[in-house]
């Protein structure tokens, strides 16, 4: 980047992974990182997290928030001279857009906490105790199906813990 050129905006980028699998080094998202970074002509900043069933949730929300302060504090001389910290955005989807949208209501709560300009949630991985037309929709889902889904949020959560309870007693230990 040319002296005095514009600062680039900066997306901190949650991977998706069920909150139990994959990592930042994984090709399939360094390469995606990669290309959106030159697409955007933006920043990104890949986040790792702790992954269930070792580390369950709120771990996850936790180590989001750390990689917002490390950005904000860091001492890395590329990311200061380039990276427009006024312009930051949370991506991602599935697991890591359920962990954007947490991670961007906390540093809203936080005066000491980067700045975020917006969420960028692309199919979040959210749930609930029961089931929705849409869950029932996909029930067949070669991918995803809705047993899956649940298996995932089972390995996430606390130990009995259900998704609602979980959510809830979360944000009153936070506060």
């Amino acid at each position: 980047m040319p002296t005095g050129a514009k600062k680039l905006p900066l997306i901190a980028y949650y991977l998706p992974r069920g909150f139990i699998n994959c990592s930042a080094a994984s090709t399939i998202f360094h390469v995606f990182c990669s290309k959106m970074a030159l697409e955007l002509q933006a920043i990104i900043v890949s986040v790792d997290y702790r992954l269930a069933p070792e580390n369950q949730l709120p771990e996850a929300y936790d180590d989001a928030m750390e990689a917002l302060h490390w950005i904000k504090t860091t001492q890395e001389e590329w990311l200061k001279q380039y990276a427009d910290f006024a312009t930051c955005f949370l991506m991602r989807l599935s697991s890591g857009g359920n962990i954007v949208y947490h991670t961007g209501l906390r540093a809203a709560d936080d005066p000491n906490q980067l700045k975020i300009r917006g969420l960028i949630l692309h199919q979040p991985f959210f749930g609930g105790s029961q089931k929705v037309e849409s869950n029932l929709r996909f029930v067949n889902d070669p991918i995803l199906p809705p047993g899956v889904s649940d298996l995932l949020w089972g390995l996430a959560l606390p130990i009995g813990a259900n998704l609602i309870m979980s959510i809830v007693i979360q944000w009153q230990i936070r506060d």
